[in-house]
């Protein structure tokens, strides 16, 4: 029996180093973070966000300072979201990231001049280039009714190109809100729509407000849309920043019964988590609470709903 012990003892930390290895193997799941901005602040052309007075963001944020970060967190695939609103940088997007597409697989644009003559000629441009996944409307066009007909000709356009609408909707008032959301979905039902920053909701750690449930309830009944669980710390009003789950628990308890777990997308938002700490401790909000869910729950809204709803491979 010495004798044995004795023959294994060298083997033993490679016998704990390879349990390890299973179990890990097991019980890791693979992210697709939908929701990450790039953005170089040594333009010369400048850029539109963030102000220079930004100090926490107001710093280099290229694919190549994200990919430590997403190795770090088992993070396989990116979707970027355009930081700005300005027309060349969509294309700026797709070029800038185009090195490291093996991780960063699509760009959601931004497109200003939907609406106007030359937003239907550049979409479909942009498109050709399979890694624009579809556009982020990030507020309401100036100048023009959101829903005149230009307007609705041009998300007819976004539809048939398959391609998927981000909303931002932070602010109600400045930002797209419900009365949009709910229009455009019945109107263009094959048309993918993707809610931001779990639409906007301002987390405190209770119950959802009656008048906030409500709407959306009335917004997932379209089974078109999907909610981004992101900026979650960024949406909460509590301060000092919470990482404790509980505080999220009841956001996310009603956002899974409305949704489902097929419609519920995770995302970081990237690098303004750098305000309020770590992309491990905000991922591990998400992942703590989707697992005890389930394996099956936890995949779909770490990377199998983002397959689907911006039609990736």
């Amino acid at each position: 029996m010495y004798l044995k012990i004795f023959l294994l003892t060298p083997l033993l930390p490679v016998l704990v180093f390879c349990i390890g290895c299973d179990s890990f193997k097991k019980n890791s799941i693979q992210v697709v973070d939908t929701h990450v901005h790039v953005f170089d602040i040594h333009r010369e052309d400048g850029i539109p966000w963030p102000p220079k007075d930004d100090s926490t963001l107001f710093r280099e944020s290229m694919p190549e300072n994200f990919i430590p970060v997403a190795k770090a967190n088992g993070v396989r695939k990116v979707v970027v979201v355009q930081a700005g609103d300005r027309l060349t940088d969509n294309q700026w997007n797709l070029d800038i990231t185009k090195k490291h597409e093996e991780l960063f697989v699509g760009v959601v644009g931004n497109m200003p001049n939907i609406g106007t003559p030359e937003f239907r000629p550049m979409l479909v441009r942009l498109a050709k280039d399979p890694r624009y996944l579809g556009f982020r409307i990030s507020g309401r066009p100036n100048n023009r009714k959101l829903f005149s007909g230009s307007i609705w000709e041009d998300l007819q356009l976004t539809s048939d190109l398959g391609l998927t609408l981000d909303l931002l909707m932070n602010n109600h008032t400045a930002n797209i809100g419900f009365d949009e959301v709910e229009t455009i979905a019945k109107k263009y039902p094959d048309l993918k729509i993707v809610m931001n920053h779990v639409g906007g909701y301002p987390i405190d750690g209770e119950n959802i407000e009656p008048n906030w449930s409500k709407r959306f309830e009335e917004i997932a009944k379209n089974e078109n849309v999907f909610c981004k669980v992101s900026a979650l710390l960024e949406r909460s009003v509590i301060r000092p920043y919470s990482f404790e789950p509980t505080d999220y628990r009841s956001v996310l308890d009603f956002l899974l019964e409305i949704f489902g777990e097929d419609r519920l997308i995770y995302g970081s938002d990237w690098p303004v988590t750098k305000r309020s700490g770590s992309y491990a401790k905000h991922k591990a909000i998400v992942t703590h609470y989707f697992t005890k869910k389930g394996q099956e729950t936890l995949k779909k809204v770490m990377y199998e709903n983002a397959l689907k709803a911006y039609s990736l491979n």
